[in-house]
């Protein structure tokens, strides 16, 4: 069950998705952004999964971060063998 207590919005609730759907939605040479700088913006659920997704299928994105990630996202960018990784400041 997803918790939904912090969307104010209710019109958004529709919009929220579990991590096994949301990696499905990474396509394949997709450049992809990603946020680590903010508990709100923490990735690190999303990269686990899209790690076994790259393990198991074709899989080639372009992260990049505008931000440092935080503490547990760094050591899982290694484990995605296909990414281009790009820190942008």
């Amino acid at each position: 069950m997803i918790d939904l207590s912090r969307i104010k919005l209710a019109s958004l609730h529709a919009e929220v998705v579990g991590v096994e759907t949301a990696v499905q939605l990474f396509k394949d040479k997709m450049v992809v952004g990603a946020s680590g700088f903010t508990k709100a913006g923490n990735s690190k659920v999303v990269l686990q999964a899209l790690a076994v997704r790259e393990h198991q299928e074709p899989l080639k994105i372009t992260l990049i971060s505008g931000a440092s990630k935080e503490n547990g996202v760094s050591h899982i960018l290694p484990i995605l063998s296909h990414v281009d990784h790009n820190e942008q400041a």
